[in-house]
């Protein structure tokens, strides 16, 4: 019995063992898995570096084309005609011709025109008689005396006014003015203010009567008023 059944047990032990390798052998995978799981799961991220391209624009070449040498050209010199100056003849002296004037005919005598009489001198025009200035101390003008200011008495003042006095032909003063001051300004206006009222005998030329200037004097003198 014990014989028999230990093949039993054999098979029992090891179909289980191999069941077991079995367990383990996906135990295994799984934990493999796992780990490996872990392992990317906790590996750090590394950035990738951009790779950097550097670019460089090349000048631009200028393709300059070669000027081309053009030889001179030989300039052949054209000879000049040379023309020979004409040759001069020579001049023949002149021979100088007498040249006969003729004589002048005598000239005609003139006929001789009297000379006429001489003609009586223009009469000479008489002189112009002189001007007799104006006159203005005939008794008949019956001309007023400059009254004597009451001041000039009181303060003893006199003098001699002349005054130069343009008269019409009518006897009448058209202008007066002050030729000479007395020395006191209220003797000169009034004769100022006077003789414009006057009435004289106008200048004479011969037997007409003119306009002309006169000095005519004023005396302011106490003793005499």
């Amino acid at each position: 019995m014990a014989l028999s059944a230990t093949p039993f047990v054999i098979s029992v032990l090891l179909a289980n063992r191999a069941a077991v390798g079995r367990l383990l052998v996906v135990i295994l995978l799984h934990l493999g898995l796992l780990y490996a799981l872990l392992h990317l799961a906790t590996q750090p991220t590394i950035a990738a570096t951009p790779h950097v391209i550097s670019v460089t624009l090349a000048q631009p070449v200028v393709d300059i084309p070669e000027p081309k040498i053009t030889p001179p050209k030989l300039v052949t010199p054209t000879p000049q005609k040379i023309t020979p100056s004409p040759v001069l003849a020579a001049k023949r002296p002149i021979t100088p011709t007498a040249v006969v004037a003729p004589m002048p005919e005598p000239a005609q005598p003139q006929p001789v025109t009297p000379a006429a009489p001489p003609s009586e001198p223009a009469p000479i025009a008489a002189p112009a008689p002189p001007i007799a200035a104006p006159r203005v101390d005939a008794n008949y003008l019956d001309n007023p005396k400059p009254p004597y200011p009451a001041v000039s008495r009181q303060l003893g003042e006199e003098g001699k006014v002349l005054l130069r006095v343009y008269v019409n032909t009518d006897g009448t003063v058209a202008k007066l003015e002050l030729h000479r001051s007395s020395g006191y300004e209220r003797l000169d206006n009034v004769a100022l203010n006077t003789v414009p009222q006057w009435k004289f005998i106008p200048a004479q030329q011969g037997n007409l009567a003119v306009a002309a200037w006169v000095i005519v004097p004023i005396s302011f003198n106490l003793r005499n008023r």
